[in-house]
């Protein structure tokens, strides 16, 4: 029995050593052909559809730089596996271009993507694909487009001037959209058509859209063109770490429309300079949200209200809405009197419950708090409040918030700051809008940016981190840091630019004692410069390296 066991195991590993070292890349370049080449380094095929058609699990379709113009929409058709997912990549990350100009489709009758994974319907879905550092221009429709779908990452890429949404997620699981770049999307002129928003996610269950920087739209032609919408039966996902400015309407909205909207998490965006609301959890025509936290974001500049907890058209149920730890300011300036508020409390379906608004420093609005006379109870509760308010709640802290630079839009706390120490309550967030760890229990900050003191360049340069590498450098998207192998594997990690500033902190332990010896840092939010990165280990010494971030 234990020999049949081990030659069935034999066999397995064969089988999957065989389909691993089956996998190929398969080159397209604007100088290849269909046929006869074989999409070979060499013999590279001329389209990206030729390529589609032939790929297989495991399967690297590498583009080459150049101007591609399709006459008809790109099909990815095939699924790859957990373990090797079909992978379509630009050779160099934005020098491929996707030309939709001369396309036939996508177009509003078919309200497919430049590029489209489509499976056939809900249960037969496309699967384990990666579309990574891809520029679409010009599509008629959508950029990108998953739908029926799953486990599909979207990175790196970018889209400009699309007819619908740059990019869309509908009737999917598993969706990641990272690092990538919208601009003016949502142009299709008639108003009838319904052009999304210019990220969206559309009943789509456990997604990520992170990192993300969406803008240029500042007219309203057509239906549509919120920044990143999470709406119908989205649940279990995350909107974090994005760019949103320059739109006609809102930022960050979420939605539950006509069905149920569950677990979605909200932090450490920052949205500025936006028409419309900055943030707004809604339910339009009926549907229930549920489980909405919003926290750790940056929201100023917003013609209407900051962050909108609303109760228009249909005026459906929200249940258990948090909202803390954000940084709201000058928001509302364009308003009239009831959007010129920098948070707007507009539910009042009966059904609602769980309103939990703490923590917030919201100032310089016209109004920093507005509600609607609503019958259920809501929690506002240890907010700062800088300017006037008709409603406070417990706890308001009216005083000036004290930032940095408000004149520049920097809105970290000063020495001495009232919001400094202060929270209480929960939840509590564990980072902030830096990714700066918080300080435990009530001892860390109000708004989205916990405080730290300046340290002076010397005392950052004890060491050098002659034991790590510490790669690339200069650095684009991501520091990596390859740690020395010790017992305890213990150490802290942290970034600092020159005047001192902490930018990042993390605790690099329980990554490390997870079997692997490198840790990760993300710097697509960090300004081109030079930095330290400072690394302390269990015995309290410090190693020093020295980044150049070029973006």
């Amino acid at each position: 029995m234990k020999r049949a066991i081990f030659i069935n195991l034999i066999l397995l590993l064969a089988v999957l050593t065989t389909s691993v070292s089956g996998a190929r890349n398969i080159y397209v370049a604007t100088t290849g052909n269909d046929s006869p080449n074989d999409g070979t380094i060499d013999k590279p095929y001329l389209t990206i559809n030729k390529a589609a058609h032939v790929a297989v699990a495991g399967d690297v379709v590498i583009i080459k730089s150049g101007t591609y113009s399709p006459t008809l929409q790109i099909d990815l058709i095939n699924s790859g596996t957990s373990l090797l997912p079909i992978t379509y990549k630009a050779e160099i990350s934005g020098e491929v271009i996707i030309d939709g100009s001369v396309s036939v489709t996508p177009n509003v009758s078919n309200r497919r993507g430049l590029i489209t994974i489509a499976g056939a319907n809900a249960t037969n879905l496309k699967s384990w694909i990666i579309i990574d550092g891809l520029r679409i221009i010009n599509s008629k429709w959508a950029g990108i487009i998953a739908i029926n779908s799953s486990n599909i990452t979207i990175k790196n890429c970018s889209t400009f001037n699309t007819g619908a949404s740059g990019i869309i997620g509908a009737t999917s699981s598993n969706i990641k959209v990272l690092n990538n770049k919208v601009q003016q999307a949502c142009v299709y002129p008639d108003k009838a058509a319904g052009t999304n928003e210019c990220i969206t996610m559309a009943s789509v269950e456990t997604f990520e859209v992170g990192y993300n920087t969406v803008s240029d739209r500042p007219t309203d032609p057509s239906n549509g063109g919120e920044g990143i919408d999470a709406k119908n039966a989205s649940s279990n996902g995350t909107i974090h770490h994005n760019t949103v400015f320059n739109l006609y309407r809102v930022g960050i909205y979420v939605d539950a429309y006509q069905k149920n909207i569950n677990n979605v998490e909200v932090y450490a965006n920052k949205v500025y300079d936006i028409g419309g609301g900055g943030i707004t959890i809604a339910s339009e025509e009926g549907g229930t949200a549920k489980g909405v936290k919003v926290h750790d974001n940056v929201i100023y500049n917003i013609k209407k209200v900051g962050i909108r907890i609303a109760g228009y058209l249909n005026n459906g149920p929200l249940q258990e809405i948090d909202v803390y730890q954000n940084t709201i300011v000058n928001c509302g300036t364009s308003a009239g009197n009831w959007e010129n508020c920098g948070l707007l409390i507009e539910a009042t379906n009966a059904a609602n419950y769980g309103f939990n608004i703490r923590n917030n420093i919201i100032a310089g609005s016209p109004v920093q708090i507005r509600g609607n006379n609503q019958t259920y109870p809501i929690v506002i509760d240890n907010n700062i409040l800088f300017g006037s308010t008709l409603l406070s709640g417990t706890n308001a802290i009216l005083l000036d918030p004290k930032f940095v630079d408000a004149a520049s839009n920097d809105y970290k706390l000063k020495e001495g700051s009232p919001a400094i120490n202060k929270v209480a309550g929960a939840p509590l967030s564990i980072k902030d809008f830096n990714d700066l760890a918080r300080s435990s229990g009530n001892q860390g900050d109000l708004g989205a940016f916990e405080y730290s003191p300046n340290l002076g360049t010397a005392d950052l340069i004890q060491k050098e981190a002659k034991d790590f590498r510490v790669y690339p450098n200069p650095v684009k998207e991501t520091i990596n840091i390859d740690m020395p192998f010790v017992d305890a594997r213990e150490y802290k990690v942290a970034l600092y630019d020159l005047q001192g500033k902490l930018i990042y902190s993390e605790d690099a332990s329980a990554i490390l004692l997870s079997g692997t010896d490198s840790f990760s840092i993300n710097s697509n939010k960090l300004s081109s410069g030079l930095y330290v990165l400072k690394i302390v280990d269990k015995n309290g010494e410090i190693f020093s390296a020295k980044i150049v971030i070029e973006k």
